[in-house]
């Protein structure tokens, strides 16, 4: 998508909307929160600019839905890409002061939830064919966690800000059993590998 833009060859409201779109899916890939944080990220309170490019997302406690604070150090391509789009292409998407992220409409405001979901669905639907929406990329981050370490229910549990453990067994216990099967016919398969014949 950013690649997209820059072919545009020229700074235009679609490019700039090419980049915000890949901002968005970049940052929810890495930090996958819920619509209402996204929406109202404002640079300088929920996204801290440092030296040489680092990035940090900062949600407190009290505006998260589960009452457990985001603080997330992004990944130096993350920060990039990230920090391309504030500096060349946010720009042309608001006018006058505007610390929103993702900029709305109106002066001041931040694009509504209902804006970033179509954006985010109509640019998925068209370049990877599958209807997903932001809280797609939560269930996603769970998946693709469980099925690379199958017991590895706390670390979801704290990617996704849940505030008790037995919420994150409730909605994914389960996702990591093709892979713990996988692990489990391995082990077995070196069992019989290791074992000597009797004499």
């Amino acid at each position: 998508l950013l690649a997209g833009a820059k072919r545009l060859g020229q700074q235009t409201v679609q490019a700039a909307l090419l980049a915000q779109t890949a901002a968005i899916i970049e940052l929810l890939l890495h930090v996958p929160m819920r619509i209402k944080n996204l929406c109202n990220l404002r640079i300088g309170t929920h996204v801290i600019r440092g030296p040489q490019g680092a990035m940090h997302i900062a949600l407190p406690a009290a505006e998260v839905k589960n009452e457990v604070a985001i603080n997330a150090t992004l990944g130096r391509e993350t920060a990039r890409l990230i920090g391309d789009y504030i500096d060349r292409y946010r720009p042309l998407l608001t006018k006058g002061e505007n610390d929103c992220l993702w900029p709305g409409q109106r002066a001041g405001t931040p694009k509504t939830d209902v804006g970033l979901r179509t954006q985010i669905q109509d640019v998925v639907a068209d370049r990877v064919g599958a209807r997903i929406n932001p809280h797609t990329f939560r269930h996603l981050a769970a998946y693709m966690m469980l099925r690379h370490d199958p017991g590895c229910h706390g670390a979801v549990q704290r990617v996704l800000g849940h505030k008790s453990y037995h919420s994150t067994m409730t909605f994914y216990s389960g996702l990591e059993t093709p892979v713990a099967l996988a692990g489990y016919d391995d082990l077995i398969a070196r069992q019989r590998g290791d074992a000597r014949p009797a004499e």
